[in-house]
C-alpha cells in the first residue's frame, strides 16, 4: 500500500471558472466523498482527479477549500511506494497540464510544490560540485604561473566588486566571483596582450608582400582568445561554454526558489553528470604532474617561445603557414609529454 506522497498546493483566484468546473473538465474530478464497508472494514473514498501519462492513468487526491469569495486553496496529492523521481516527474506533468489548460480562467499562486523541491535537491549537489571544481581548476592553472599576482589575471578580465585588500585577494579573490563573473572570466575573448596584429604582422608593407592564404593564417593565429581557450581547451574536449549557459540558468532558479519543470531538470542533470567528471579528472591529473611538465605548459613560457619563433621565421617566404604549423607542433609536444608521464605511472586512469 502506498505510504509516501508528493504534494502540490496553490491558491486559486477565480476569473471565469471555479476549481470544480476546471478539474471536472480537464481531470475527470470525482468530488463526492463516499464510504462503503468491505470485510467489516469501512473504507472512505476521497475526492480524486485522474491524469493520463504514457498510457497509464494516475489517481491523485484532491482537496478544495474556499477561503474567501472567488479565492480557494487547492491541494493535489500523488501517493507512491517507490521510484520517487518517476512520481515527481508525473506530478510536474500534472502541474504543466494545469498551466496549459487554465488560460485566463483563474490565477494560480503556488504555496508548495514537492516536484520542484525534489528537482532542486537533486541538482544542488551537482551544481555545488560544478562551481567549486571549476574555481579550483582556475586556481591550479593560474597560481603556478603568476604566484601571488594570480588574482590580477582575474581582476584584469572581470570587474570584481570587493572590499578585500590586495593581500586578501591572493587567497580569496575567486570566492568574490558570481557565476556570471566566472562565465565572463573563462569565456570572455580578448586579443593577446602582446598581439601586434595590425602594427606588425598585417602592417601595410606586410600585407603587400603576403598572399591571401598567408594573411588568413596570421588572422587565425591572432584571433581573440578566452582564458578557457588558453589554458583548458586542450585538456577538456567538451563544449563547456554552452554547458555553462544551461547550468547557469538552473543554478539561478535553484538558488532563488524559482519555478522550473522536469524538462529543464533532465537537461541540466544530464549536462552536469557529463561535465563534472571531466573537470574533476583534469584537476587530479594536473595535481599529479611533475613540476617540469607543468612548467612546459606555462603560458608565459609558451608566449616567449612563440615570440622567438616569430622572429626566426619572419623572413621565410610562407610566414603564415610556418607559424600555424609551429602552433600545431607545440600542442602535440605538450600532449606527448602528458602521455609519457601517464605511461610512467604518475597518475592512473579511473
Amino acid at each position: 500500500m502506498a505510504n509516501k506522497k508528493l504534494v502540490c498546493e496553490f491558491l486559486f483566484i477565480e476569473q471565469k471558472m471555479n476549481p470544480s468546473e476546471f478539474f471536472l473538465k480537464h481531470f475527470d474530478l470525482q468530488k463526492d466523498v463516499e464510504s462503503h464497508q468491505q470485510d467489516s472494514v469501512i473504507k472512505i473514498t476521497y475526492p480524486t482527479i485522474q491524469f493520463n501519462y504514457k498510457n497509464q492513468v494516475y489517481e491523485l487526491l484532491y482537496n478544495e477549500k474556499e477561503l474567501n469569495d472567488n479565492v480557494y486553496s487547492i491541494s493535489i496529492i500523488l501517493s507512491y511506494e517507490n521510484n520517487k523521481e518517476k512520481h515527481a516527474l508525473i506530478l510536474d506533468k500534472v502541474i504543466s497540464h494545469i498551466n496549459k489548460k487554465r488560460n485566463q480562467n483563474f490565477r494560480l499562486i503556488f504555496t508548495r510544490n514537492d516536484s520542484l523541491k525534489y528537482f532542486s535537491i537533486r541538482l544542488y549537489k551537482l551544481l555545488y560540485d560544478f562551481e567549486t571544481n571549476l574555481r579550483s581548476l582556475v586556481k591550479i592553472m593560474l597560481i603556478p604561473d603568476n604566484k601571488e599576482e594570480w588574482y590580477k589575471a582575474i581582476t584584469s578580465k572581470v570587474n570584481v566588486t570587493t572590499n578585500l585588500s590586495n593581500i586578501a585577494k591572493i587567497e580569496k579573490i575567486i570566492e568574490e566571483l558570481s557565476i556570471t563573473d566566472l562565465e565572463l572570466l573563462l569565456f570572455g575573448k580578448e586579443f593577446p596582450s602582446d598581439s601586434n596584429l595590425f602594427e606588425e604582422e598585417l602592417s601595410k608593407k606586410q600585407v603587400e608582400e603576403l598572399s591571401k592564404q598567408q594573411i588568413i593564417h596570421i588572422i587565425n593565429i591572432n584571433r581573440p582568445v578566452s582564458l578557457w581557450d588558453t589554458y583548458f581547451s586542450n585538456f577538456i574536449e567538451y563544449d563547456v561554454m554552452s554547458a555553462m549557459k544551461i547550468i547557469k540558468a538552473s543554478r539561478n532558479n535553484v538558488a532563488h526558489y524559482r519555478e522550473f519543470g522536469s524538462e529543464e531538470y533532465n537537461k541540466t542533470f544530464k549536462v552536469l553528470n557529463e561535465v563534472n567528471p571531466l573537470i574533476k579528472d583534469t584537476i587530479e591529473r594536473l595535481q599529479s604532474l611533475e613540476d617540469d611538465v607543468v612548467f612546459e605548459m606555462s603560458i608565459e613560457v609558451q608566449k616567449k617561445a612563440i615570440n622567438t619563433l616569430k622572429n626566426i621565421v619572419r623572413e621565410t617566404t610562407d610566414f603564415g603557414s610556418v607559424l600555424a604549423d609551429l602552433q600545431k607542433k607545440r600542442l602535440k609536444y605538450i600532449a606527448d609529454n602528458l602521455h609519457s608521464f601517464k605511461d610512467m605511472g604518475f597518475y592512473d586512469e579511473e
